[in-house]
């Protein structure tokens, strides 16, 4: 078993004993502290004795194994056993704060509306931006250099 599970993977495998006996000791214990926080939602004053008495990891991370597998059949709605999904990052995002600076400035508008028409028309301003952004380049684009004939 990889060195790289997640707290979420070991939340799932509280159930499924055959996947269990082959997590580390050292997964326990890198995992203990999201484990013993998620925990700690629905069940704050165990959670907080084995934080205060400094008990070992992977002991704490194996007593809420057992906890969740004898009093629940399944992991309880209440346990989270994911994270977020990431969220697209807005292509328009990508432009320099140069280019959409001259955007506003050419078509006389503030931030507010050039948000909006992002929201609004984002096919129509990309190609707009691309086209500012192709024409300044154009224009800082160093020339290259002569090659001297001999």
């Amino acid at each position: 078993m990889s060195n790289n599970l997640s707290p979420f993977d070991l939340l799932n495998y509280f159930h499924d004993d055959k996947k269990w006996n082959i997590v580390t000791k050292l997964e326990k214990n890198r995992n203990f502290f999201i484990i013993n926080r998620l925990m700690s939602i629905n069940y704050p004053i165990p959670a907080s004795l084995f934080s205060f008495i400094k008990m070992p990891g992977h002991i704490v991370v194996e007593f809420w194994k057992k906890f969740i597998g004898r009093n629940f059949k399944k992991n309880p709605d209440w346990l989270y056993t994911k994270s977020k999904s990431q969220v697209k990052k807005d292509p328009l995002d990508s432009f320099s704060e140069e280019i959409t600076d001259y955007y506003i400035k050419i078509n006389e508008c503030d931030y507010k509306v050039f948000n909006e028409l992002k929201r609004k028309f984002p096919n129509e301003l990309m190609s707009e931006l691309q086209g500012i952004e192709k024409m300044i380049s154009s224009y800082t684009k160093k020339p290259d250099k002569i090659k001297k004939s001999k």
